[in-house]
This record gives structure tokens, C-alpha cells and sequence, in this order.
């Protein structure tokens, strides 16, 4: 019901394995890479329940995600500011976007950037006493990222079961809605970072166009191009100073080792 992508003729699908099969009252899902076949064979009576009971969840879930986000500010607050966000991206940030297929990767950029946003909602950089970062918060806040998305992803989802939509499908442009949100939390635009910076300079980089956003926003475009690059410039300094740490302890503990 969610998600239905045909890009692949049914021979083809028939001929192939899947990678991925999900069967529950009512339907059958199979994932072929990327693409979703699914069916169905609920009668009406059991199709209106079955809405019912996905609307009904809307709320659990919105619930959810904020004890979720709660949880993983407290991780990147017992850092110091954007200490987590550095090792989330040592972990998911470099790759080669040539040959990268999230379909196929371990890698989740969007955790990085959505670890990011939550940082950014504090007031002012902090320091704390934790020097590192310890392997088990960075593995649970990888874990509360995973869950965060995909109860986004069912939120949006759901949007199709509103009994205000009546017994038909969602319109087409609902429909592009959604997964034009999808695509965009987990994805990404179909743009690289210069790409962007080009069209946001074309539109909002005049000088005129200050005074308004000043009002608007409090800031202008250079200010936040200028935090962005501040935001990288300080996240290499950071990682580049806790490798300088790590390789003196690494020879002293030889030095020692040696006496």
C-alpha cells in the first residue's frame, strides 16, 4: 500500500530473486533492489480495518520519535559540540559518489545531517569533559537515527490512510509529496553541494535580498554559508587534534613499553 515502484518489467521481476519478502494478513511484499512489488488479496471489509488501525497509529508514532529525538540530543549533549556529529560522519560521511548505491550501502549520510540539525538547535558551542566518544553512544545514537527515519517514513506513509481521503487512492500530487519527502530525509537532493550554493547565491544572494531575510530569518545567506563552512572547518580540526592525541599515546605507551 505504501510503496509501489515499477521500473522493471513483471517478466523480469518473475525471473529474478528476490532480495527481501514481507507477508502479513492480507498482502505480500517483495523487494527487488530498489523496486517494491506488492500485492494484495484483503476484501473491503478488511481493507477499511486494516486504515484504521494505520491512521490510528499516527499519534503512537509522533510520540515515539520525540522520546526518540530526546534520547539522542542527551547523546550529543554529554559532548562537546559536534564531537558525536564528527565520528557519525567518520563512519558515514566519506564516500565515493560515483559508485555509491544507498540501496546497497551500510552507509547513511542522512544520519550525519540529521545529527547535525539536532546540534545546531542549541544556542551556543559548548564544551564538555568527555574527551572521546564512547563506542557504545555512538552505536546508540546510529540506532536511534535508524529508527528515527524509519518512523518518519511510516508517519508520511500513513498520510495515505486518512479517512478524510475517502476509499480511493491518494492523488497524484500527494503522492509526489511523499516521496519527494522520502527521498529527500533519506537520499538526498539530485544535486551536489556546489550545485546548491550556485542556485541559493541566483536567488537570495543580492544585496537587497538582505535586508529581507535579516527581517525574516535574522541572518543572511553569506552568514549561512559562512556557518556551514565553519561547521566542516571546526569538524576536521576536531578529528584532526583527537588523531594527533591518539598517536602521542600510542608512542608514549611504547616509550614506556621500551623502559
Amino acid at each position: 500500500m505504501f510503496l509501489l515502484a515499477v521500473a522493471i518489467g513483471p517478466d523480469e521481476m518473475n525471473r529474478l530473486p528476490p532480495d527481501d519478502v514481507l507477508e502479513g494478513p492480507g498482502f505480500t511484499m517483495k523487494r527487488y533492489g530498489r523496486f517494491i512489488e506488492m500485492q494484495s488479496h484483503r476484501t473491503a471489509e478488511e481493507q477499511a480495518g486494516l486504515l484504521k488501525a494505520i491512521w490510528e497509529t499516527r499519534q503512537r508514532i509522533l510520540t515515539r520519535i520525540q522520546e526518540a529525538t530526546n534520547e539522542l540530543s542527551a547523546l550529543i549533549h554529554r559532548y562537546t559540540s559536534f564531537d558525536l556529529v564528527a565520528n557519525l560522519w567518520l563512519r558515514h560521511g566519506p564516500f565515493n559518489t560515483e559508485v555509491y548505491k544507498e540501496t546497497e550501502s551500510t552507509q547513511r549520510p542522512h544520519f550525519v545531517e540529521h545529527a547535525t540539525i539536532l546540534q545546531l538547535r542549541d544556542p551556543a558551542y559548548q564544551l564538555t569533559g568527555e574527551v572521546f566518544v564512547a563506542a557504545e553512544d555512538l552505536t546508540r545514537a546510529e540506532e536511534l537515527l535508524a529508527e528515527l527515519f524509519g518512523l518518519t517514513a511510516a508517519y508520511y506513509g500513513a498520510e495515505a490512510a486518512d479517512p478524510a481521503l475517502g476509499s480511493g487512492p491518494p492523488s497524484a500530487l500527494d503522492e509526489l509529496r511523499r516521496k519527494t519527502l522520502l527521498r529527500e530525509m533519506m537520499v538526498g537532493p539530485p544535486a551536489y553541494t556546489h550545485h546548491w550554493m550556485t542556485i541559493l547565491e541566483g536567488l537570495f544572494g543580492a544585496k537587497h535580498i538582505d535586508v529581507y531575510l535579516n527581517e525574516v530569518l535574522g541572518f543572511s545567506l553569506k552568514a549561512a554559508i559562512s556557518c556551514a563552512h565553519a561547521i566542516g572547518a571546526l569538524m576536521r580540526e576536531t578529528l584532526l587534534q583527537r588523531s594527533q592525541t591518539a598517536q602521542k599515546s600510542q608512542d608514549d605507551m611504547k616509550q614506556q613499553l621500551k623502559r
